[in-house]
């Protein structure tokens, strides 16, 4: 649909949907109805949900298609996969929109107006971002809550701006960027967007609003592979961004010491 939002709207004149929003699930019975939930909520209704399952054998699947009236802009595959970053390879190439944002089962957007508000962003943006980063509330099982402001587009050269479910992608952009899973298991998120923010046509934003909110699962495939987490931001810092040794060196302390403050917090 046509939308006469004034200048510096280009984005949103295009047609299909605005944001594809993909979701990764794997067995996921327990998380996955509050993460349609937040979805359905959304008053912005020009997104589509692209849903990419990895076969999983419990109630997922059957959850998902009972959201169906609610959420009749669901996209499901359901397969074998070879890993989370496979099923977002596999997830971008099946969105429509023109931007895309990951949130997976557990995590949701932060409330009911993420989507217009991201609307209402790019209809005063002169110029159509590459990225938006914005900041993530994070949730610990202990059931305490912390605000991860979004850092300035210097902190790449350490670590994420911002977490993955805070992050608006150009399309376009990530169809040139997919995740390299093959090579790096956990980390492939930081190498696609140090790639992205590289790019000498790049436009990245920090938008200073709550987008999403994290379930901080101390069992999750980041904190259970702490050291080959630092190894591969090691080697992302040196072939695609190149810092410097002594660099890297901080960075890896300073990445160990955060994973111990959000573990034991």
């Amino acid at each position: 649909m046509m939308r006469d939002l004034g200048k510096g709207a280009a984005a949103l004149q295009a047609p299909g949907p605005l944001v594809t929003v993909i979701t990764v699930t794997f067995n996921a019975a327990e998380t996955i109805q509050d993460t349609l939930d937040t979805l359905a909520q959304q008053e912005f209704r020009e997104f589509e949900l692209v849903v990419v399952d990895g076969a999983s054998t419990d109630e997922t699947v059957d959850i998902i298609r009972r959201n169906g009236e609610a959420l009749p802009c669901i996209n499901l595959l359901s397969e074998p996969d070879c890993g989370l970053y496979d099923a977002m390879n596999k997830g971008i190439a099946r969105a429509h929109g023109q931007y895309v944002i990951f949130i997976n089962s557990g995590d949701g957007l932060a409330d009911a107006h993420v989507l217009a508000d991201f609307a209402q962003l790019l209809s005063m943006s002169q110029q159509a971002p590459t990225i938006v980063y914005g900041h993530t509330l994070i949730e610990f099982q202990n059931g305490s809550v912390f605000l991860r402001r979004v850092r300035n587009l210097e902190y790449i050269w350490h670590g994420q701006p911002t977490l993955h479910q805070s992050v608006f992608f150009s399309l376009a952009a990530h169809q040139r960027h997919r995740y390299p899973y093959e090579r790096y298991k956990i980390s492939a998120d930081y190498a696609v967007m140090a790639e992205m923010q590289l790019e000498e046509t790049a436009r990245t934003l920090l938008w200073d609003r709550v987008v999403s909110r994290f379930s901080n699962n101390t069992a999750s495939v980041s904190n259970r592979n702490l050291w080959s987490r630092i190894s591969e931001a090691w080697s992302i810092q040196r072939t695609i961004l190149g810092v410097p040794l002594p660099h890297r060196a901080f960075s890896a302390v300073r990445r160990l010491a955060t994973n111990l403050y959000y573990n034991y917090r």
